[in-house]
């Protein structure tokens, strides 16, 4: 269900009557919060919500065990839920671009990863080898770490 670049600023209320729906678009609305009935849509394999106002990823989706793809890139999120570690099927997430400071040491249950984005976010060379050793087994993107203290 491709519902991107509507101007929406929330979720419609009819997105969840498709029980069975494997891959939603919201990207490049005006969205500020998913509500937690995302988490009612199990079946969901690919989820885009890129480019909105999200500061917070909410611990429902965490309830969406098959996804294979998740892209969140150019928001404002601020931290990842620790419930992250159940995307054990996730391959590709997209996170480039956001405000986050935290990584959770759950992501390393995130065996299936294999890429990761984490361009535009200023992380510090020890940071970088933390996020990469939780998930050994992904192509993790970064930019260049800031020299900025020397």
């Amino acid at each position: 269900m491709d519902l991107s670049g509507q101007k929406l600023k929330t979720v419609p209320g009819e997105v969840f009557q498709f029980k069975n729906l494997n891959a939603l678009d919201l990207s490049g609305n005006k969205i500020k919060q998913l509500p937690d009935s995302l988490g009612k849509l199990v079946y969901l394999q690919e989820f885009r919500a890129s480019r909105n106002k999200l500061t917070v990823m909410p611990p429902s989706l965490c309830k969406l065990v098959h996804l294979k793809r998740l892209d969140m890139s150019r928001n404002a999120l601020e931290a990842l839920p620790k419930c992250i570690g159940a995307w054990t099927e996730l391959v590709s997430l997209d996170l480039w671009d956001n405000d986050l400071a935290e990584f959770p040491e759950e992501m390393s249950k995130m065996k299936a990863l294999r890429f990761m984005d984490l361009r535009a976010i200023q992380f510090e060379v020890p940071e970088m080898e933390y996020i990469q050793e939780l998930v050994p087994k992904a192509k993790v993107y970064f930019s260049q770490p800031c020299n900025c203290g020397m």
